[in-house]
């Protein structure tokens, strides 16, 4: 681990306190067979100046909880933490959960599987349930499992119109932020239900947490208040497959030559900061390695030409259809 790699910081006025430009999310943590590689992972992040850690309950039927809560004992000051609320699995996950370790060696071995299990995640989840009854349990086993007595950040995952904290959860929610059992809160949600889901409840707007594969999302389409917090991720795949599908028909990307998808997910990746200078961009990663080039990246102003036409050139694309789920993080 190269010692001078230190992800970039920022101050977030609205808890008080600064902490790392990149996070890193685990939902895609279980994939990692061992605990070991799995701690390895984190701690590669840390590593490299990375204090920010996203997580939620379905994250793995929990066990992503359970493994940063184990990896954070004697940490939990130097990290803030994002958990969630809401988003449940249904009951068939429920009752695949006890397999899920089999379940993943069995797709790991099987590509047409695999397809097959992204293309129906939806199976995976209910309805969110956002009662103050629901949010309650949730919030006890989150801190439970994370081994911690308050949340940086406590979110509304997956809120929309049709599902969404009212007013008795609201007001539950501030007197735990008054009682400093989470500092803040707010939503984590689809791009396409923020604007909708904060018109009906503004007070969900402190911390907002979305999709942004640079096609759409720019933070910019987004009310951005004195001290609210833009927290972004997206589908690096999709915006690299969009960037490939059109740049056989620009000619105002400089220097194409030896643009692989390597070299292109980590200029990706540095768009994503720019779009978003005063917020947190999330990343996940099972390469230490590549942990490390995208937190240099992410810093680096080297290649900001080619970062600006990249964006560009995603920007001019269609609209996404399917926004991607929480697993998809940069």
């Amino acid at each position: 681990m190269n010692g001078a790699v230190r992800s970039e910081r920022v101050a977030l006025p609205l808890i008080g306190r600064a902490t790392s430009r990149i996070g890193f999310g685990t939902a895609g943590l279980l994939r990692i067979a061992s605990e070991r590689g799995r701690r390895s992972m984190l701690e590669a992040a840390l590593a490299c100046g990375i204090t920010h850690f996203d997580t939620a309950p379905i994250y793995g039927f929990g066990e992503s909880e359970r493994t940063l809560g184990r990896f954070l004992l004697g940490r939990r000051d130097r990290v803030t933490l994002t958990t969630k609320f809401g988003l449940r699995p249904s009951r068939l996950a429920a009752r695949l959960a006890v397999l899920q370790r089999v379940g993943r060696l069995v797709l790991k071995s099987s590509p047409s599987l695999r397809r097959v299990a992204v293309r129906n995640t939806g199976v995976l989840y209910a309805t969110p349930c956002f009662s103050r009854k629901a949010a309650e349990a949730s919030l006890e086993a989150s801190l439970r499992a994370l081994r911690t007595d308050y949340l940086d950040f406590y979110l509304a995952h997956q809120a929309s119109p049709g599902a969404m904290p009212d007013e008795e959860v609201l007001d539950w929610l501030e007197g735990l932020r008054g009682a400093g059992r989470i500092r803040a809160y707010g939503i984590a949600t689809d791009f396409e239900q923020v604007g909708s889901v904060l018109e009906r409840r503004p007070q969900l707007s402190q911390v907002v947490q979305f999709d942004s594969d640079l096609t759409r999302s720019r933070t910019s389409m987004l009310a951005v208040r004195p001290g609210q917090l833009l927290i972004t991720f997206g589908s690096l795949r999709r915006s690299i497959e969009l960037c490939r599908a059109r740049l056989p028909g620009t000619s105002a990307l400089p220097d194409r030559a030896g643009l692989d998808d390597e070299t292109l997910g980590t200029l990706l990746l540095r768009a994503a900061v720019l779009a978003n200078p005063d917020g947190i961009v999330l990343m996940q990663s099972r390469s230490i390695a590549r942990i490390e080039r995208n937190v240099r990246a992410a810093n680096s102003e080297a290649d900001d030409e080619r970062v600006r036409a990249l964006a560009s050139l995603a920007a001019a694309a269609p609209s996404a259809g399917g926004t991607p789920r929480a697993g998809a993080n940069l």
